[in-house]
């Protein structure tokens, strides 16, 4: 079991996610905007962070370059969770340090291998 960070504004999307990895069986927190997400992982150190890519005041891409600048949250892999499939959105957040990309329209079983595989490549980095 992983304890899981989902930064979301939507609060419906992040209980779907919260919903699907609970049953999972990681422990899920939510936090809906990612201006206090240093301090946040500070405090819970998730095994995992799924990062909204669209949020006002710091998207998904800046918080994620800001997290992984950070010596003991550069490990925490982040996937990046978007509505969008943009090519030129995933080298942004690939360059910013993102370990994956998913999108908020994805099924059940995409989801769960992006998510074990993000875990796997943690455990064995």
């Amino acid at each position: 079991m992983a304890k899981l960070l989902i930064i979301d504004d939507d609060e419906v999307s992040a209980r779907f996610f919260g919903e699907i990895l609970t049953s999972m069986g990681h422990r899920v927190a939510a936090l809906g905007s990612a201006v206090d997400a240093a301090e946040v992982v500070g405090e819970i150190t998730p095994d995992l962070i799924l990062m909204d890519l669209e949020m006002p005041e710091v998207d998904g891409t800046e918080a994620t370059r800001r997290l992984k600048q950070i010596p003991e949250f550069n490990s925490i892999p982040v996937v990046i969770l978007t509505a969008h499939s943009e090519v030129q959105a995933f080298d942004e957040v690939q360059a910013a340090g993102a370990d994956g990309f998913l999108n908020k329209q994805s099924d059940r079983p995409t989801i769960e291998r992006t998510i074990e595989s993000a875990l796997a490549g943690r455990r064995s980095g």
